[in-house]
């Protein structure tokens, strides 16, 4: 699996457990009364028959402190959080990550103290105040464990690559390559892109190279980095490239190109305009302009064509949403044809699907 896919879905998680943070203090509190508990009920076991009554007592009195703790917030809000917890646990089994046995436990521990909560609130009984607060330290154990399982992936994911000052990133996704030939050539697109925008923004790429800090196959995800603005300007094409071609598709049917003349290109990607934001004086270099863009389009293409999906620095670009984007409500709900009856002044309008009646 990709690790940037991964990173996504550890950090799905994450946030669930951030949003319920709440919650697991809450239930935290309950299960801190276990040190108490612990303390009653070795005495409840060892007392004699006489003096059962005295040990059932104090026990009476230490459910005292857990009603105060579970008062401290409304059912209604922890039966949300539950829910909230439990969808997003739902979600992690279509994920790919490896500790989903810890998932399904947090669940199982999850679903027990729900149900032991509201037996309790129920009737706040001695009995169910005991099991609420035994469920409390399993289900907190659960949740520490799992906490401790997804910051520990999310650490090994992070890159420690060393940036140079200047620097900028660009990670970018494609989800369709096929084999070997495909990589390599879309690898070399990326290094012939990054050389020919280095050209006109007049930057020595040989002192200011493309350093590749992370490949990963199965798709393809790179990341790289190089000199600020020629990765800026690649993004802002790679960007505008994309949506043009799945633009096109959805209004011919047909895959199309990022077209490789001057002009067409400035109607495009404003590709001169973004030069010109770039500092370059594009009159000066118009010749040369004129012929770098043919590789650059070229480069272009090889990257994006036969893509149904890319990432940008992590935002999504495919066919599948710019599909639904061109779907609007008026532009594609068949419209049921309808003549309104006409009116005239001092007589009825007949109800809809009734038979009119004649005059007489």
């Amino acid at each position: 699996m990709l690790s940037f896919k991964l990173r996504s879905e550890l950090d799905y998680l994450r946030e669930a457990l951030v949003d319920v943070s709440e919650f697991t203090k809450w239930v935290d509190n309950i299960s801190r009364l276990f040190d108490g508990l612990d303390d009653v009920l070795i005495k409840l076991f060892g007392v004699s028959q006489t003096k059962m009554p005295e040990a059932v007592s104090e026990l009476r009195q230490f459910s005292n402190p857990i009603a105060t703790v579970v008062k401290g917030i409304n059912p209604r809000k922890v039966f949300n959080l539950i829910e909230g917890l439990l969808t997003a646990i739902e979600k992690t089994y279509e994920f790919e990550f490896e500790d989903v046995g810890l998932v399904r436990d947090l669940e199982r521990e999850l679903n027990a103290f729900s149900g032991l909560y509201e037996a309790y609130i129920d009737s706040y009984g001695i009995d169910a105040a005991v099991r609420l607060i035994s469920a409390a330290g399993r289900l907190l154990l659960s949740i520490k464990v799992i906490v401790g399982a997804v910051e520990l992936s999310h650490r090994n994911l992070e890159e420690s690559s060393p940036r140079i000052v200047g620097s900028s990133e660009l990670s970018l996704y494609l989800s369709d390559v096929q084999g070997l030939h495909d990589f390599a050539g879309k690898l070399m697109a990326l290094n012939n892109l990054y050389e020919a925008l280095g050209r006109l923004l007049n930057v020595d790429v040989a002192e200011r190279p493309i350093s590749i800090q992370k490949i990963e196959s199965g798709s393809l995800w790179s990341k790289v980095f190089g000199d600020s603005k020629i990765i800026g300007l690649m993004i802002d094409l790679l960007r505008g490239s994309a949506s043009y071609m799945y633009r096109e598709y959805t209004r011919e049917g047909k895959v199309s190109s990022v077209p490789a003349k001057l002009d067409s290109m400035n109607a495009v990607l404003e590709f001169s305009k973004r030069l010109q934001d770039l500092g370059v004086d594009t009159d000066e270099i118009h010749e040369e302009l004129r012929r770098a863009t043919v590789g650059i389009a070229k480069n272009l293409n090889v990257l994006i064509e036969s893509q149904s999906e890319i990432r940008v620095n992590g935002e999504p670009q495919s066919l599948a949403l710019e599909v639904s984007k061109s779907l609007s409500y008026n532009s594609w709900v068949p419209q049921i044809p309808y003549d309104p009856p006409k009116i005239e002044i001092g007589k009825s309008v007949p109800l809809l699907g009734a038979d009119p009646k004649p005059d007489n």
